[in-house]
């Protein structure tokens, strides 16, 4: 493993693009390239709400579900709420399967690079 420190040149796995950016050049990639298919760019949408939002319950709330609650930027001291899941097991099992799926579609893509590359003169 590579120790906290160490430096390395930008690439494919290094670029400090934004994920909304990597799944939009991955797309275009895949799609003039012709590798199957794209990735659903609603996960940035997912992986933000992860990062960036607040888990919340309800005291009053028999079930006592916790929700996952984004809120948009702040204009004239007020914010919108841009996202309120519930913060159940299926709700996550399914985010998570999702994540599988376009990680499965990306190594996909990687192996029909890789095998082309591999039949080249």
């Amino acid at each position: 493993m590579l120790p906290v420190g160490t430096e390395l040149p930008v690439s494919e796995i290094t670029d400090y693009d934004s994920m909304e950016r990597l799944i939009q050049r991955f797309n275009v990639e895949t799609t003039n390239r012709n590798l199957g298919p794209t990735i659903d760019g609603d996960l940035v949408g997912i992986r933000d709400a992860l990062a960036h939002g607040r888990v919340a319950a309800n005291a009053k709330d028999p079930t006592n579900t916790m929700r996952l609650l984004k809120f948009s930027k702040p204009v004239h001291g007020r914010v919108r709420i841009t996202l309120s899941e519930p913060l159940t097991y299926e709700w996550l099992t399914q985010k998570v399967s999702r994540v599988e799926a376009a990680i499965r579609v990306v190594h996909t893509a990687y192996l029909k690079i890789t095998q082309s590359a591999s039949n080249m003169p």
